[in-house]
């Protein structure tokens, strides 16, 4: 007889269990937005990326966004949601792409040291 055991899906697990089951991910995530993502952030990030339809806005995207649409901010238009949920999907396809080897001991250690808190610390970045 055969065992089956059941992974539970991420968007169901706690935030620090994510955090452990993809450090690398996440410290390329922190390093690539160059301190927009606290640790915390980029797992709820992947959370989004998992998650049918699911949405994560930070600054970084919106920052992102504008650029691509002429400096302007666009809260009210309708594809605005669309377009942050396919910038988050671009950043964690690149993330997953780059995070065997693009990611400094800095932000490795900022995911680290939040591996035992409750919080999300990220102080001393810059």
């Amino acid at each position: 007889m055969t065992m089956v055991i059941k992974k539970t899906p991420i968007e169901h697990m706690h935030w620090k269990k994510v955090l452990a089951r993809y450090p690398r991910l996440i410290a390329c995530m922190i390093e690539e937005s160059s301190g927009y993502f606290t640790p915390h952030a980029a797992v709820n990030a992947i959370i989004a990326y998992k998650k049918p339809g699911g949405y994560w806005n930070c600054e970084w995207y919106m920052d992102i966004d504008a650029k691509r649409h002429d400096n302007k901010i666009c809260w009210n238009d309708p594809d605005y949601d669309d377009r942050i949920r396919a910038i988050n999907r671009e950043i964690i396809k690149d993330a997953i792409k780059r995070r065997k080897y693009n990611y400094s001991a800095r932000a490795k250690q900022v995911v680290e040291l939040n591996m035992g808190k409750d919080e999300s610390v990220l102080a001393g970045w810059f």
